[in-house]
């Protein structure tokens, strides 16, 4: 018995003719009704669980429209949406930090990031990259894909996360673990049968 139906019977007169009796006429009457409330409920908890991004579903293209995210989403995965929208609600000064955090709520795991500097005679030490002026503003975001389209999605955050005149380049490497396929979906094997996977 539902709590509505239950309510519903607590404001019934008393009286033989008012039974709460399961099987009657009223209480079917009554579970018809019961159960339009229920599924209000259900609704209402829903839209209680629709308001934070991170567990949205059916509201998500409200929220990707709010705070234009929708751009760079388009065909992402769900946690690369969700991922996008939370990034955009929690605008950060783009330190290394905030930046990974941003990357990995958007599904990627351990995302390295390397900031170059300009090699200056004097203050560089030797080993370091020879660079000029112009890589002192880039920043290099190497992660493992994930899609085509949750890789796009990326790249849009990130660009419009950083600074303007930070220039991020992206290098996306294949997760270890993975089984490697053709373009038609085969697995590729050993001559023993044994699958390829990455190391």
């Amino acid at each position: 018995m539902s709590r509505a139906l239950t309510a519903l019977q607590a404001l019934l007169p008393r009286g033989r003719a008012w039974t709460r009796a399961v099987g009657t006429r009223l209480t079917s009457l009554l579970e018809a009704i019961a159960c339009e409330f229920d599924r209000l409920e259900a609704r209402a908890a829903d839209l209680l669980r629709e308001s934070v991004p991170s567990d949205a579903d059916e509201r998500l293209p409200d929220w990707e429209a709010i705070t234009d995210a929708a751009r760079c989403v388009s065909g992402a995965s769900l946690v690369a949406r969700r991922g996008a929208v939370i990034a955009r609600l929690n605008p950060e000064t783009p330190t290394e930090a905030a930046l990974i955090r941003a990357i990995e709520g958007m599904g990627y795991a351990s995302p390295d990031l390397d900031y170059f500097q300009a090699f200056h005679v004097g203050r560089s030490t030797v080993g370091d990259p020879l660079t000029n002026d112009e890589w002192q503003h880039a920043v290099q975001i190497t992660v493992s894909s994930i899609s085509a389209e949750d890789d796009a999605a990326l790249e849009c955050v990130v660009f419009d996360l950083l600074h303007l005149h930070i220039i991020p380049f992206f290098i996306y490497g294949t997760p270890a673990g993975f089984a490697l396929v053709t373009e038609g979906g085969d697995h590729l094997t050993t001559e023993g049968g044994d699958r390829l996977v990455t190391e």
